[in-house]
């Protein structure tokens, strides 16, 4: 949890830079460039790997120490429990030892103390007799006082070690409930590492995918700069219109709880979603070229990535959720281009977890994506802004019925 918070407060800090520094620009990168990322990648994925491997051990220790606490607990109650029934035992012995003193003593009703055992002597009829009865009625004194003594103390050490075991069955379970704090706290580090596999498993395949595109379908070269393969020159425009001609904002840019998530977290939504029907045409924002598309089965669908030269800016932009392309890497578009269609609703609930009905996802990022810099790494967060500053929105709930009235 702890890790969570310091993430999002990590990305809180990111985006607030974002906001009020320059935009991030870098020299255009080779294919080699993307390929020596690609192995960065993979070295932090194997790191990853190792980490979930030696946390898991953790978690075996732990469970095993608990495993033992919780035995010794139940050994401690079963102690409890045994010297329970010496007591019982011992008191089930006193009344018998009553029942015999009282055969010899019929007037142990009479409570005067020692008087009792003068009065049983003085009844003697013989000399003899009364030196039978005075050797009997201190024998019987010593054996009662004695009797009493040994359970008194018996009474007093089973008292003592029921308080013993009693703080010992505390410190046990303070361990336990420690221990068990600190595997809770293990096991949402693994669902961290995994969430973060999960992250590198979707950066290598991107990163492969846009690799592949690059070689086998544009021609780049190793040392060929990534402009160069789709050409270096975006087409120039002067602002961005909204992405399709009706809608309603459900979702903003910013942090939000993600209950589809496993488990539920708070995450970075990193751009804004509009609500609409499957199918409905998507256009581009403004004129630029489509530098990245692939498919995410888990969440957001058919994702395409557009660049863009506005007022001399360099900016991109992110559709997700899209039912199908209707344009490919390297094509040149404009923002009367019809880019793909919607999707996020029943036709595609099959691969898409995290969508609960028809809707676009846009997000916007200063610099080239995917070329100056690989998407959802951590120079991609920082150069994220909220799509509202690039286009003109209305609020939260809020509809429009075409693309270009101010709201």
């Amino acid at each position: 949890m702890i890790k969570k918070i310091f993430n999002i407060l990590l990305i809180t800090m990111l985006l607030f830079i974002s906001f009020f520094s320059v935009p991030y620009r870098v020299e255009a990168k080779t294919l080699r460039d993307l390929k020596n990322e690609l192995e960065r990648t993979k070295q932090e994925y194997e790191a990853n790997k190792q980490k979930q491997q030696l946390t898991n051990e953790e978690i075996s220790k732990i469970n095993s120490n608990i495993a033992l606490i919780q035995k010794n607990i139940e050994d401690g109650q079963k102690e409890i429990i045994r010297l329970n029934d010496e007591n019982v035992e011992l008191a089930n012995k006193m009344v018998e030892k009553d029942k015999e003193i009282k055969k010899i003593l019929t007037f142990l009703q009479v409570s005067e103390g020692e008087n009792v055992y003068l009065e049983y002597a003085f009844g003697a009829k013989t000399f003899t007799d009364f030196i039978y009865r005075m050797a009997v009625t201190e024998q019987l004194s010593n054996y009662n006082d004695k009797l009493i003594k040994e359970y008194n103390e018996m009474i007093e050490a089973n008292k003592r070690n029921q308080e013993a075991i009693t703080k010992k069955n505390e410190e046990l379970q303070e361990q336990q409930r420690s221990l068990s704090n600190e595997l809770l706290k293990l096991k949402n580090q693994v669902a961290q590492l995994y969430e973060d596999a999960v992250d590198f498993e979707e950066a290598l395949k991107r990163q492969a995918d846009i690799i592949s595109v690059y070689e086998n379908e544009l021609g780049c070269k190793d040392n060929d700069d990534l402009n160069s393969c789709i050409g270096s020159n975006l087409p120039p425009d002067t602002s961005f219109w909204r992405p399709t001609t009706y809608g309603t904002i459900t979702s903003n840019y910013g942090i939000r709880y993600e209950y589809w998530n496993n488990p539920p977290s708070y995450k970075l939504h990193d751009g804004i979603d509009i609500g609409m029907n499957e199918g409905t045409p998507v256009y581009a924002m403004a004129s630029g070229k489509v530098v990245a598309q692939w498919h995410r089965y888990w969440c957001g669908g058919n994702m395409m990535w557009i660049q863009h030269k506005i007022n001399g800016q360099y900016y991109t932009t992110g559709y997700l959720h899209l039912q199908s392309f209707a344009v490919n890497i390297g094509d040149v578009v404009t923002k009367d281009t019809v880019i793909g269609y919607s999707g996020g609703g029943p036709s595609t609930f099959g691969w898409e977890q995290c969508s609960t009905g028809g809707h676009l996802h846009i997000s916007a990022m200063y610099g080239k994506a995917s070329t100056e810099y690989v998407l959802y790494s951590s120079t991609y967060y920082a150069n994220l802004i909220d799509p509202r500053q690039i286009v003109n929105l209305p609020g939260l709930y809020g509809s429009y019925g075409n693309r270009t009235s101010r709201y």
